[in-house]
């Protein structure tokens, strides 16, 4: 019985732990830092969070960089399929696999698209986490339902110290760059916080999405919309990896204007802050 489990799921379990190999090579330091920017904050601004508060600090840190860390597994399956496959698809071909034609008898389409979903559910799993450490962040009291656009609201009714420079600062990056009004940014525009949510909803949620079965309009036409041209020339590996980017540039740079601390490039260091 164990030489048969080891036949049918040793490659599989060895493969697993291989991923996150690859992923703790570069990918460990991430946490460590935050960790240490936000103990630096506290320690400057004793007096702002009771324990209570601090508390709810750690475990939102926690939980975004945890969805970070599972995104970029799946970045990592996916750069794996096109260097190892040695085959790339384009967005617009996954997105039509996972939209419209759901099969799963080509081996490369099929592992792209799973591994494509992964990565834009914990994308935004890591977004949604985010948005709820910075209402932690500023004391913004209600949560529920957040979105971009709320969060947005909440910091333009911030008005007292120490939260005011901070807040001003931290909302007009995310109007130019997270949550913006579409302008083109590589291969991804400064609406890419809008971009993920949608993908998300599309891939989990069909009650309200389907086909236009009359007319044949596909699910991905009707999804896509006006940036369905664009994707028929962008890669999903460097579609994924350009989003992975943003995620990491909003991080560490919201993390220097929030705790007022550089963020440190390059391995980590203990009491580097």
């Amino acid at each position: 019985m164990n030489n048969v489990i080891l036949d049918e799921y040793g490659k599989t379990e060895e493969g697993l732990k291989d991923l996150l190999r690859v992923v703790r090579g570069y990918s460990d330091t991430y946490s460590l830092k935050l960790r240490d920017m936000e103990s630096a904050y506290l320690k400057a601004n004793p007096r702002i969070y009771d324990s209570i508060e601090k508390n709810k600090l750690k475990y939102y840190r926690e939980a975004f960089s945890y969805k970070f860390y599972l995104a970029t597994m799946h970045l990592e399956q996916i750069w794996s399929l096109t260097h190892i496959g040695q085959s790339d698809f384009t967005l617009n071909q996954v997105l039509e696999n996972i939209f419209d034609l759901h099969q799963t008898i080509e081996d490369n389409i099929l592992l792209f698209s799973f591994a494509f979903e992964g990565f834009i559910v914990q994308g935004n799993a890591f977004l949604d986490l985010y948005l709820l450490y910075l209402c932690h962040i500023f004391k913004i009291r209600d949560t529920n339902r957040m979105s971009g656009q709320k969060l947005l609201k909440a910091l333009d009714n911030i008005e007292d110290e120490p939260f005011v420079h901070r807040a001003e600062a931290i909302k007009q990056y995310f109007r130019s760059n997270v949550f913006g009004s579409g302008e083109k940014k590589f291969f991804l525009t400064d609406n890419w916080g809008e971009l993920l949510k949608e993908l998300r909803n599309s891939i989990l949620h069909r009650d309200m999405l389907a086909p236009s079965f009359e007319n044949q309009t596909t699910l991905l036409e009707q999804i896509t919309g006006d940036w369905h041209n664009s994707i028929e020339s962008i890669s999903c590996s460097r579609f994924c990896q350009d989003a992975e980017n943003n995620m990491f540039e909003l991080v560490t740079t919201i993390a220097a204007l929030l705790y007022e601390v550089d963020w440190k490039p390059g391995p980590y260091r203990p009491n580097l802050w």
